[in-house]
């Protein structure tokens, strides 16, 4: 994917590969969340191209830097995350052994820490790991140890 796609994403006017503008994902039912496999990498940037979706945006340099300093995307950040606690709060399928939403926490945890910092996503982990031990701790250790790597060391 080109790069430069995320501000205008963002900012509600550019669209994803599929054509979803940023309100037709955060405002989606979580069904659609769930099922629809291209929106995560848009929601939650990183520097590196995504495995699971190769035409995915990377996020570049310039636009890190308005993801740091444009009012309307940092706002919108936060309620992307704001939609993926309620996504997690709301569905219990992910609470299990094994689920392709391990990978999606984890991408979560990195984009947040990258940037937003280090004590923004220990808020998301720390929710999701309540989560988790409230369903009696029933994620793999190995996914629950690379969380808290994530969190702890990370990129």
């Amino acid at each position: 994917m080109s790069s430069n796609v995320l501000v205008p994403f963002y900012h509600g006017w550019g669209t994803n590969q599929s054509g979803a503008r940023f309100n037709n994902v955060v405002q989606a039912d979580n069904a659609w969340l769930e099922h629809t496999q291209d929106w995560v990498q848009w929601l939650f940037p990183l520097k590196e191209p995504s495995l699971a979706v190769p035409d995915s945006p990377v996020l570049t340099d310039v636009e890190l830097e308005y993801f740091h300093n444009d009012i309307m995307i940092r706002a919108r950040f936060w309620q992307s995350i704001g939609r993926m606690v309620q996504f997690y709060r709301e569905t219990h399928h992910w609470l299990r052994y094994t689920d392709h939403n391990h990978k999606r926490i984890t991408r979560i945890i990195r984009s947040i820490k990258f940037i937003l910092g280090e004590h923004e996503a220990r808020l998301f982990y720390d929710f999701i790991m309540t989560r988790v031990a409230d369903a009696g701790f029933p994620v793999s250790n190995i996914n629950l140890k690379y969380w808290e790597k994530e969190v702890r060391n990370g990129e």
